[in-house]
């Protein structure tokens, strides 16, 4: 008692629908579990993020502080002595704006999701894909 071949290939294409779906189902929620692990990532840095940026414009100040005190004190120093101080001085704000500066990018990257971009390429393509794999019998 042999099955019709058209019903066998129905049933063929039925179960390569719901192997689809089913992927489909497992890859969105791996997406939700990737998207919400890496959202709360990215509120943790955001707390770092703006106390970085509030901690940059005191900074700026006070670099600009010391470079016109530097400046000045070049002047002075021409005649005199002392600049090695002032010099020192701005030297270590720079160093600390360099250092918050790197900080910053870093947490700007984290805070835009790129795993998760990543991954909903991986989907996207495997949605592509994937009426080539129903077409074709296993």
């Amino acid at each position: 008692m042999s099955e019709d071949p058209a019903r066998l290939r129905r049933q063929l294409e039925i179960d390569a629908w719901l192997r689809w779906l089913a992927d489909l189902r497992d890859a969105g929620s791996a997406l939700l579990r990737l998207l919400a692990a890496e959202l709360r990532l990215a509120s943790s840095d955001l707390k770092r993020f703006l106390l970085l940026s509030l901690l940059v414009l005191p900074l700026v100040v006070l670099a600009w502080l010391g470079l016109a005190l530097f400046l000045s004190w070049i002047v002075f120093a021409l005649t005199g002595s002392l600049g090695g101080g002032f010099a020192g001085f701005f030297l270590l704000h720079v160093g600390i704006l360099l250092v918050i500066r790197r900080q910053l990018k870093r947490y700007k990257q984290r805070m835009s999701l790129p795993e998760t971009r990543k991954y909903i390429g991986v989907i996207t393509e495997e949605l592509r894909r994937a009426p080539e794999r129903t077409n074709s019998p296993d």
